[in-house]
C-alpha cells in the first residue's frame, strides 16, 4: 500500500471512496455483495464504519443531526446500536473479500480501542467529520502509519490550521464537506473547493452528502481539481433509514466513472507546440493554395 495523499494530482489522480458505511445493515453477506459491487464500478476503495453505540454516543442526550423524513429514529445511540461493529473475524472475512476483488479495504473508526484492535487490518482510515477535535483517537491512528482521510465537516478556520498542524509528517489529506444529512443542492457550495484547496494544502478533495441522481458530484469534484471524493455508496438507494437516501449505486457509479475515462481523454495534456501532429493532413488539405486556372 503505497498511496502518497499529498502527492495525488489534480486531473491526473482521482481516488474514489464509496463509503458502504453500515449500509450493510449488519448482513455480512450483503457487505460483500457490496465489495463486489463498488469493484465493479470501478471504485478505488470501499469504506466501512467501526463503532459500538456504547462507545459513540450517550444513550439519552445524544440527539439525531440527520433528516427526519429519510431516517426516523431520534436517538442516536438507538440507531448506532442497531448495526454495531462485526466482529474482528467478520472485518477478516471483509479485508479478504476486498482483497479478492482487488478494491482497497478502508475503515472509519471512531474509537480508541478499535484502533488497536483493527487498525493493521485495513488499507486506510477515515476521520469523520465529528470526530475532527478528537486528538486521542488522532494520536492512535497517527501510530498505525497508513493513509488517512479527514473531513472538515462544519469545521472552523482555527480547527483547520490546527488539525494541519497535528498530521505534520503524516501520510494524510482532509476533505471539503458538508455536514449535513443529505446536503442541499444549494449549500454545497462547491464552487469554494478551489479557494479552499488553495488556502489548505492538505485538502484533496470532497465529501459529498447530496442526493444521487445521476453522480452530477462526482463529475464536479474531479473538474473542479479534487483528487478524491468519498460518496455513500449503497445497493439500493430507495431504501429508507441509514444512509441510503444520498448514496450512489453501482449502476450511477459505474456510468459516472465511465464519462470520467472520456472526460480524461478530452482533458489531455498541455502542448506547446502547435499545431498537433494529428492536424498536419487536415492543414495541408484545408488551407487556400495557388493553382493554374
Amino acid at each position: 500500500m503505497n498511496l502518497k495523499l499529498s502527492e495525488l494530482k489534480s486531473f491526473s489522480d482521482f481516488f474514489f471512496i464509496a463509503e458502504a458505511g453500515v449500509n450493510h445493515e449488519g448482513s455480512l453477506d450483503k457487505a460483500i455483495k457490496m465489495i463486489e459491487g463498488a469493484s465493479k464500478a470501478g471504485a478505488s476503495a470501499i469504506k466501512f464504519q467501526a463503532y459500538t453505540a456504547d462507545g459513540l454516543a450517550h444513550d439519552k442526550y445524544a440527539k439525531s443531526y440527520w433528516d427526519r423524513d429519510e431516517e426516523s429514529e431520534s436517538s442516536q445511540h438507538s440507531l448506532f446500536k442497531r448495526f454495531e461493529s462485526f466482529s474482528k473475524e467478520n472485518w477478516q472475512i471483509i479485508k479478504n473479500a476486498c482483497e479478492a476483488n482487488n478494491i482497497e479495504f478502508w475503515l472509519s473508526i471512531f474509537e480508541t480501542s478499535l484502533v488497536e484492535s483493527l487498525g493493521e487490518l485495513c488499507d486506510g482510515l477515515k476521520v469523520a467529520s465529528g470526530d475532527i477535535t478528537f486528538t486521542r483517537l488522532h494520536e492512535k491512528i497517527r501510530l498505525l502509519n497508513k493513509p488517512t482521510i479527514f473531513s472538515l465537516g462544519a469545521s472552523n478556520h482555527n480547527e483547520i490550521n490546527q488539525l494541519q498542524g497535528q498530521c505534520s509528517g503524516m501520510n494524510y489529506a482532509t476533505l471539503m464537506c458538508r455536514l449535513i444529512y443529505p446536503t442541499n443542492d444549494r449549500y454545497a457550495n462547491y464552487i469554494n473547493y478551489r479557494k479552499m484547496s488553495e488556502r489548505y494544502e492538505s485538502i484533496k478533495g470532497i465529501s459529498d452528502h447530496c442526493k444521487d441522481i445521476n453522480s452530477e458530484t462526482i463529475i464536479m469534484s474531479f473538474l473542479l481539481g479534487a483528487c478524491i471524493l468519498e460518496k455513500h455508496f449503497s445497493l439500493d438507494n430507495t431504501k429508507k433509514g441509514n444512509d441510503h437516501y444520498h448514496s450512489c449505486t453501482p449502476n450511477s457509479l459505474s456510468k459516472a466513472l465511465d464519462s470520467l475515462d472520456r472526460i480524461k481523454i478530452l482533458l489531455g495534456k498541455e502542448i506547446q507546440e502547435l499545431p498537433i501532429e494529428q492536424e498536419l493532413p487536415a492543414r495541408k488539405g484545408a488551407r487556400r493554395s495557388l493553382y493554374l486556372t
